[in-house]
């Protein structure tokens, strides 16, 4: 945790001294809007001007721009530290990667938001509804607009719920954070569209670079683990194994061993699926 507010102090701080290479970030925009409009997918300044046109939903977008992405990763990070400690490093090392990348690509390709674009008519929607003013310790970067860290902490979000939990109501809630991410920094003009998919790209990169795909998630797996154990241990085990002629001891017994005898049917895929997870619990 203190590694993650070190480096929230280090994204301070470089970005206090980017803001020195205007010239560099402004042009670094220019090209930037120039490959949009050449993939078609330039959709920032209609966004920002429908936002625009409602001051309630404008000044909600910035609240949360403002806030909810360190906040909700933050709480995130501590709730797996308390409830998941052994997956604990991996995800953390995936959010630390995140920002280490980010703090590059801002000092070797600074880029100025659309907000600071004078003449290209985006509204600067936290000035504008007033947020700006009452967040002043609060300052969004000037001149780091790639990758989007708000989207790349919100997909980190999201991938880390999806994979420690079963629960679908968690993982929906995930998923709305980042969809709602996604809408608010570009509807208040504080990225653009490529700046999206730069930063679900490095949240993507990082996650599997720490947490390579298993199959199975942590919920999923203890869930796994209490169905073998029911299937092994349970109190009925003796009756059942009396009434099928003992013929459960032996399909257990081969499971754990990995083996089937010549004369047993060729096993299906969930005991397949059993048998690797005996195997693997010991």
């Amino acid at each position: 945790m203190v590694l993650v507010l070190l480096l929230v102090f280090a994204y301070d701080r470089i970005r206090d001294v980017a803001a020195t290479r205007a010239d560099v970030a402004f042009g670094n925009a220019a090209h930037l809007l120039l490959w949009e409009s050449v993939l078609h997918v330039d959709y920032e300044s209609a966004l920002n001007a429908m936002l625009a046109r409602h001051h309630v939903w404008q000044s909600a977008a910035s609240w949360y721009y403002q806030g909810m992405h360190l906040s909700v990763a933050l709480c995130l990070l501590l709730w797996c530290y308390w409830r998941y400690p052994g997956q604990y490093v991996p995800i953390r090392n995936a959010l630390v990667t995140i920002n280490v990348v980010g703090l590059a690509v801002f000092w070797l390709f600074p880029v100025a938001p659309p907000r600071l674009l004078a003449g290209a008519g985006f509204v600067d929607s936290a000035v504008v509804s007033g947020v700006a003013e009452k967040t002043t310790t609060i300052t969004p970067a000037l001149y780091a607009a790639m990758p989007s860290l708000h989207l790349a902490w919100a997909a980190w979000v999201a991938m880390v719920v999806y994979r420690i939990t079963r629960d679908q109501r968690a993982r929906i809630l995930g998923l709305l954070h980042g969809s709602l991410t996604a809408a608010v920094v570009v509807t208040t003009a504080n990225h653009y569209v490529l700046d999206l998919f730069a930063g679900i790209l490095l949240a993507a990169v990082a996650m599997r670079l720490f947490l390579p795909t298993t199959g199975t998630s942590t919920g999923q797996q203890h869930s796994m683990r209490t169905r073998v154990g029911a299937a092994t241990d349970g109190p009925a085990a003796g009756s059942d194994n009396a009434a099928s002629g003992g013929s459960r001891p032996r399909k257990v017994s081969a499971l754990r061993s990995g083996g089937w005898r010549s004369g047993d049917r060729r096993p299906g895929l969930l005991e397949q699926v059993l048998r690797v997870a005996l195997r693997l619990d010991g």
